[in-house]
């Protein structure tokens, strides 16, 4: 089984991945952190690695934390979800982690209402 955790906030991450660590328990899991780097749309894509490694490093601090080994995944992106299509596959569970407004949806919220929107299996988890 293959889970795929977007990282969004820390503590979005750490609850997305703590229900990665429940709903894997006992099974054969591979539980994948997809990080994405957004870049606004006036700076080129291309990142340094101090960049990238400065945008990794909480969400490996994050990922050690777990008992389970995480591979992690970086997707230097535009800010909004159609880089991360590709990475995905509509036979991997997607958890998304992050807090919950009713009236006003989280970043987390949105993105993952629009990959659902797309037949993406996506479960949503609140901090």
């Amino acid at each position: 089984m293959n889970v795929h955790v977007v990282a969004t906030t820390p503590s979005g991450t750490r609850a997305a991945l703590a229900a990665a660590t429940t709903l894997g328990a006992g099974l054969d899991t591979r539980t994948t952190l997809l990080v994405p780097c957004i870049v606004p749309y006036a700076q080129e894509l291309s990142l340094s690695t101090h960049a990238l490694a400065c945008t990794v490093q909480p969400f490996e601090q994050i990922a050690g934390e777990f008992d389970r080994s995480v591979e992690i995944r970086v997707c230097v992106c535009r800010p909004h979800d159609a880089t991360l299509v590709p990475l995905l596959s509509r036979d991997t569970s997607i958890l998304i982690g992050g807090r919950s407004r009713r009236y006003w949806p989280t970043p987390a919220q949105r993105l993952a209402t629009s990959l659902t929107q797309k037949h993406y299996p996506v479960l949503f988890v609140e901090e």
